[in-house]
């Protein structure tokens, strides 16, 4: 007897109806509750099949998306919350550096200018 045990044990999702988890039968279920849901009213309003189904088709394929793609053990919306915020911030940030010498000698310039000004040195 052979049982194959897998190298990352998080990796394991537990089936729930045939080969299919849990998260997958839950968007399953969701969209096609959504795909029902716009193709009826588009298929009553334009009396098209072939539209009313690429449209809830179109809305459908994402929510479908959630359960299948998985990159890096990142589920798909969150690999497009990280995109999203990735474009919030700049690509490339300047460089820069504080020079704190630059700083001290400023203080100094200050330092001796308010010592000329009251005079501190002659006292």
């Amino acid at each position: 007897m052979i049982v194959q045990i897998p190298d990352d044990i998080s990796a394991y999702e537990p089936k729930l109806f045939g080969n299919f988890t849990v998260r997958q039968v839950v968007c399953a279920v969701i969209s096609f509750i959504v795909v029902a849901a716009v193709f009826i009213p588009l298929f009553l309003l334009t009396g098209d099949v072939t539209s009313a189904g690429f449209a809830a088709c179109m809305i459908g394929v994402p929510i479908i998306f959630f359960s299948v793609i998985k990159k890096d053990g990142l589920h798909f919306e969150h690999i497009l919350l990280l995109k999203l915020q990735d474009a919030k911030y700049a690509k490339h940030r300047p460089f820069r550096m504080r020079n704190y010498y630059e700083d001290f000698a400023i203080l100094n310039n200050e330092i001796k200018e308010i010592e000329e000004t009251y005079d501190l040195d002659s006292k």
